[in-house]
């Protein structure tokens, strides 16, 4: 009987013990990981929803700023083909087109080119990419002559980016 109570007596874990504490140990560490992997991505997917915010506001900045670059009174729309013309400071014919078409006229201030999802510049035949990831490009007459509305649709991002300009053309 001695030897029953001794052995019971004795301090320190047993076999059960530490294979419920590893378990507990290993699910808890589960949980952190299953925990960081799903803030990583979303964090992952809201940078991803930031710069297409991003380079959808920056495009619609390049177009407006070419826009505003040539000669008012000279401005025309054709609402077919999403193309405005103009005279530039040295009076030169200049182009912004929208349609979705690769542009091949030098004096191109701003094409977007759908194929790619591409904001190009094509003044001396270079097509320089200005930016990517633009998935359509809408312009709507609000008032013909004189009121438009640019809207631009990027990848990754549900909505559009929108901007009114008040441009007497035609």
């Amino acid at each position: 009987m001695e030897n029953k109570t001794r052995h019971y007596s004795q301090k320190g874990f047993t076999l059960i013990e530490t294979i419920l504490s590893l378990t507990l140990l290993s699910i808890i560490i589960l949980a952190l990981g299953m925990f960081l992997s799903n803030s990583i991505r979303q964090h992952i997917k809201l940078i991803e929803i930031a710069e297409a915010q991003r380079k959808s506001r920056l495009a619609l900045n390049y177009i407006e700023k070419r826009m505003m670059e040539c000669n008012q009174l000279q401005f025309t729309f054709d609402p077919k083909t999403n193309t405005f013309t103009s005279k530039d400071y040295q009076n030169n014919e200049v182009w912004i087109d929208l349609s979705g078409n690769k542009r091949f006229t030098n004096n191109t201030l701003i094409y977007f080119y759908k194929v790619l999802g591409e904001l190009r510049v094509n003044k001396k035949g270079e097509h320089n990419v200005l930016i990517d990831g633009i998935k359509d490009i809408k312009i709507i007459e609000i008032l013909p002559g004189k009121l438009i509305e640019i809207e631009i649709h990027a990848e990754n991002l549900n909505h559009s980016i929108k901007s009114r300009m008040n441009i007497c053309y035609r």
